[in-house]
């Protein structure tokens, strides 16, 4: 809940504001109403303790909002038919990104415009890929994002570029 009140006051305040938690609260989700069934629990709570496997479809968020949390860069590696490739998406504050990937020949680089606000995601490429556009859920742990989108869950690490 204080996850998706200070999301919800970011995005109203175009960023402006950024309400804060003093405490020590645990990854487990409190409900203030009865629990949603345990499937429903990870597809409807996108800031809900690890079933990121289960986070749920795309929905559409405001444009350009960014949660603070995600801007900056971010890697994950994933299988291919020649080996693993390195994946690196850079998020801006200014709701634009750009994506290559290491070997270059693992997937085509592309920078386009993409929204993160309340654990809902769009991405729609501008350059590089053509009438392309993904969205879904994510969650972000630390150093870590959970990502779920047409490509399925993805753990992306922060990274040091």
């Amino acid at each position: 809940m204080f996850r998706n009140v200070r999301d919800d006051v970011m995005e109203a305040t175009r960023n402006a504001q950024q309400p804060f938690v003093y405490g020590s609260l645990s990854r487990k989700a409190i409900y203030l109403a009865a629990a949603p069934p345990a499937d429903a629990a990870a597809t409807k709570q996108a800031n809900a303790a690890p079933a990121a496997a289960a986070l749920s479809a795309p929905s559409a968020t405001a444009a350009g909002a960014i949660d603070p949390a995600l801007v900056g860069t971010w890697e994950i590696m994933v299988p291919g038919g020649r080996g693993q490739s390195r994946w690196i998406w850079k998020i801006m504050a200014d709701g634009t990104y750009q994506f290559h990937a290491e070997p270059s020949r693992a997937a085509r680089p592309h920078e386009g415009t993409v929204s993160f606000a309340n654990g809902r995601w769009t991405l729609h490429a501008l350059r590089g890929l053509r009438n392309y556009s993904d969205g879904g859920s994510y969650e972000v742990r630390d150093t870590i994002a959970v990502i779920t989108g047409k490509l399925g869950t993805g753990y992306w690490k922060r990274s040091g570029e």
